[in-house]
């Protein structure tokens, strides 16, 4: 509800169900390129056990995290997702976190109002 409540103050339509990850967790690897058996038997099993098509995407972005995202919608539309990723690239997720932390509270007007902000916005927070 926290975020839900922080993009409606925002100024954003934004529902509950608009969420992609109403739970998330994260796998851990010791090697993203190394493990591609590992990853697909991931994959294939997750599949099996959840009964539902998975949306696999590749994430690299410009604080530097790198990661496989699969994210699913139950039968009530909830979200799920599931990062794969490395121990060492998640230490970077969690410092690239603390900014996306203050950019994503700034107010539509704050952005409007401020050209640079909304440069930063637009580049850094894409949900």
């Amino acid at each position: 509800m926290n975020k839900v409540d922080r993009k409606k103050t925002a100024g954003r339509d934004y529902r509950l169900l608009d969420m992609k990850d109403h739970m998330r967790g994260a796998v851990m690897l010791e090697n993203l390129n190394n493990d591609v058996d590992e990853i697909t038997s991931l994959l294939e099993n997750m599949q099996y056990t959840i009964g539902k098509p998975l949306d696999i995407e590749a994430i690299q972005t410009d604080l530097g995290y790198t990661g496989l995202h699969l994210t699913w919608r139950d039968d009530d539309g909830l979200g799920y997702e599931i990062q794969v990723t490395t121990p060492e690239i998640w230490d970077t997720k969690k410092a690239s976190d603390k900014i996306y932390d203050e950019i994503r509270n700034w107010t539509t007007s704050e952005i409007d109002a401020d050209p640079a902000k909304r440069a930063i916005y637009d580049a850094k927070v894409k949900e």
